[in-house]
């Protein structure tokens, strides 16, 4: 099921470029849903990127099982500062303390606090 693309005569008489911008939308749009049922480790919300409880399970198991708890600390402080949630329910941290949770890790969600 082919898409219809505009053509050039549209093209050149849409001075807002409504047209254009709708077909790069619904592209965009197309692209992120491929993207999303691919890996599983991203999903939008209100258009904004955000990653899923997958991506963090991943992060703290590559980190843990490598013995780099600071250093796991150390990047959730500055995805904090950076990320700057309005509510602290959905916060990197606390994300990845229920990864190590889920993954049976109670000693390390106690390390990561105490980091």
């Amino acid at each position: 099921n082919p898409r219809s693309s505009i053509s050039f005569e549209d093209f050149t008489r849409d001075q807002n470029f409504s047209k254009l911008e709708a077909e790069a939308k619904e592209l965009l749009d197309t692209l992120l849903l491929k993207l999303q049922r691919q890996l599983e480790l991203i999903t939008t919300e209100r258009g904004i990127l955000q990653p899923t409880e997958i991506i963090f399970v991943k992060l703290v198991k590559a980190f843990l099982e490598s013995g780099k708890t600071k250093d796991l600390a150390e990047f959730l402080i500055k995805a904090e500062k950076e990320d700057s949630p309005v509510s602290t329910d959905n916060s990197v941290l606390v994300h990845v303390i229920n990864s190590c949770i889920s993954l049976g890790w109670l000693d390390h969600a106690h390390d990561l606090l105490d980091e």
